[in-house]
């Protein structure tokens, strides 16, 4: 109990100082990596006690109960096969789940606050194949609702699970909808999965399922259930994207929240209720006025009380004032920070706060407004000191084809002055995803190690409106890849760094576009690092059971579906083009990009001869989730940066050669 809570005498809160003109000292890699001190806290319905995820060892996250009323806590459960992802109050029991293997199936278990009489409630299907006495009769399947006014259920998706006479756990039962007793284990399914579809609409508080997405051939048509329990169809769209979505059920359940976005109707995104009993959209309850719509805050009933949208940094409206009282009160006491009420009482008297910046990984709070009185629950990250990390700078360029791009550049803390050389960073997803103002880890890493990191948000990226996103379809390796390119000659130009001193380095699609930066504009770069990246089209948009049909008529939507198109647009077809070494690591349970993405990129290096370094983790995932591999991951980074990104106007390609890389000592 000591070891969690012993630094929250030493948190205060942070006083403005002016950089230094020198550079701030290296920080070790595991001040930027290491599993966050803490996250993720969930109060007890009556607010008495808090739930949240602490850094037990470098291999995974342990459950901590934190007392309100004493001021004491400590880790309560540590588990021994597999690290925590969330936890939730139930009651007085925690229900928990947490990944086996990286491949992203996970295990569902529930214990008392004190961490004893713990419950399997279903386990993962990599469990189901290695375990010689799972739980037989649980429940395959992942949380859809947690019921926050339900002490005793939770809804959740999957199937029954029985044993066949071989001894072998395999599913039972047609897939759906089960409302599951924590105590009991029983299960009482709520409805079953229709085969076509790809989504389905449930109201978070009361669990109700409401509607869902069927796919038609090519076509997505939506159905919401009127006021019988039947469902009706409200629209049918071709493709994948479809200009509607519902969120939730107000009070009542009469009105459902319905979204709206489309290049052609509130491009940022709005909200309107709609009305089950006519089936028609009726008020409108809310529209950015700028940026983009990116989510709801709730009561603890239910009731929406703002929406955030989010331009070069989020912004909350609220609609409640006794909201608007208690954000305004926090911002007063952190000026400057952004603030996210993480979660609440019923009667909004203690509230969980999220404090962070662009430098400061950030700080758990308990507010009581009644007091008022703020509680450190703790730092995420003791080891940053805020006052060395680096500004988060928003900048924006035109892309050759006069599209605004936006993004964020973050250079050597005090060093602003002088060029730098650059890693440009592009992030994964792509379509909907983007870089924030916030603490990111990676950039502060790079620039401790006196790097500039460019980040920005390319056609595709989300925040910006549809049909900014929409200008992303089938745009892999063309115009996304363009406006990185211009993004480097902008930083050339604005002074930040000079040719031939800049590195390209990204994650899943990241990954994809920094080896496409090494094919296809090979002049441009020094170097690149691929991680968890996609080499083929190909492979990304083969039909795949386990994705399911939506992610088919995704994929062919708004990548392609034209297999010559496919490969011309592939690194993997260009690899005698690369110039430059490039650095790779993948995880052996990737779910979203199949290892075969690695073993035929370096079969095509070896092929032609290509220096590259690789890191192959065998029990990682779609990124590293241990620390230790991350650590590992990024020590190797550091290393091929500094030996590849030498003085201006030189290429040594050295000894690299395809090996495994050890941990840096």
């Amino acid at each position: 109990m000591t070891r969690l809570f012993r630094c929250l005498p030493a948190l205060a809160f942070i006083t403005a100082a002016a950089f230094a003109a020198e550079p701030p000292p290296k920080l070790p890699i595991e001040a930027f990596f290491r599993t966050r001190e803490l996250t993720q806290p969930r109060l007890a319905r009556d607010g008495s006690k808090v739930v949240f995820l602490v850094r037990n060892d470098p291999k995974r996250q342990s459950i901590a109960v934190y007392d309100v009323k004493t001021g004491k806590g400590g880790i309560v459960f540590v588990p021994n096969d597999y690290n925590v992802d969330f936890a939730f109050w139930k009651g007085d029991r925690i229900v928990f789940g947490g990944d086996v293997g990286g491949n992203e199936s996970y295990a569902l278990r529930s214990i008392k606050a004190d961490g004893s009489d713990i419950k399997d409630l279903s386990e993962s299907w990599q469990k189901y194949q290695r375990a010689t006495n799972p739980l037989v009769g649980g429940i395959g399947g992942s949380v859809f609702s947690r019921l926050p006014q339900d002490d005793n259920h939770i809804l959740i998706t999957g199937y029954g699970v029985r044993r066949n006479s071989a001894g072998e756990l395999e599913a039972a039962g047609e897939p759906g909808f089960y409302r599951l007793n924590i105590h009991t284990r029983r299960r009482d399914r709520v409805e079953v999965l229709n085969d076509r579809a790809t989504g389905y609409f449930v109201d978070d508080q009361s669990g109700t399922v409401f509607g869902r997405t069927i796919q038609a051939g090519t076509e997505e048509i939506h159905e919401i259930k009127d006021l019988n329990g039947n469902y009706r169809q409200v629209g049918r769209y071709p493709g994948s994207s479809a200009p509607i979505s519902f969120t939730g059920l107000l009070p009542g359940e009469k009105m459902a929240i319905m979204e709206v976005r489309s290049p052609n109707d509130h491009d940022r995104g709005a909200l309107y209720a709609f009305n089950r009993a006519t089936m028609q959209r009726e008020k409108l309850l809310y529209e950015p006025p700028v940026g983009e719509m990116v989510a709801t805050k709730r009561r603890p009933d239910g009731r929406i009380v703002g929406i955030t949208y989010e331009a070069e940094k989020p912004v909350t409206d609220w609609f409640d004032p006794a909201w608007a009282r208690i954000y305004g009160s926090l911002k007063q006491t952190f000026p400057g920070k952004q603030i996210v009420i993480v979660d609440s009482t019923e009667d909004l008297k203690i509230h969980a706060v999220f404090v962070y910046s662009d430098r400061e990984p950030g700080t758990y709070y308990l507010f009581d407004a009644a007091t008022p009185v703020i509680t450190p629950l703790g730092r995420v990250n003791p080891m940053i000191d805020p006052e060395k990390m680096a500004d988060r700078e928003p900048i924006k360029y035109q892309a050759r084809d006069g599209l605004e791009i936006h993004g964020y550049l973050t250079r050597p803390a005090g060093q602003k002055d002088r060029k730098h050389p650059l890693v440009l960073l592009p992030h994964g997803g792509p379509f909907g995803i983007r870089d924030s103002w916030d603490f990111d880890p990676e950039a502060q890493f790079l620039a401790n190690r006196g790097y500039a990191v460019l980040q920005v948000n390319y056609r595709g990226s989300g925040g910006y409106g549809a049909r900014f996103q929409e200008s992303g379809k089938h745009q892999w390796g063309r115009k996304m890849q363009d406006d990185l390119t211009d993004a480097v000659a902008w930083a050339i130009e604005e002074g930040i760094t000079v040719k031939d001193r800049v590195a390209i380095y990204g994650a899943s699609y990241g990954g994809y576009a920094a080896l496409a930066g090494l094919v296809f504009t090979p002049e441009l770069y020094r170097c690149g690092i691929n991680y968890v990246g996609v080499s083929d089209l190909r492979i990304l948009v083969r039909p795949n059971e386990q994705k399911g049909r939506f992610f088919d008529l995704f994929t062919r939507e708004w990548i392609g579906s034209d297999g010559n198109d496919l490969w011309e647009r592939s690194p993997l077809a260009h690899v005698e083009n690369i110039r430059v070494p490039s650095m790779h690591a993948y995880g052996e349970n990737d779910p979203r990009v199949d290892i075969g993405h690695w073993t035929q990129l370096e079969s095509e290096l070896k092929k032609y001869d290509k220096p590259y370094v690789y890191l192959r983790e065998r029990d990682e995932g779609h990124g590293f989730e241990n620390e230790q591999s991350r650590i590992k991951f990024y020590a190797a980074l550091e290393r091929f940066l500094d030996l590849n990104m030498l003085a201006e106007g030189k290429v040594t390609l050295g000894e690299l050669k395809a090996i495994e890389m050890p941990a840096k000592e």
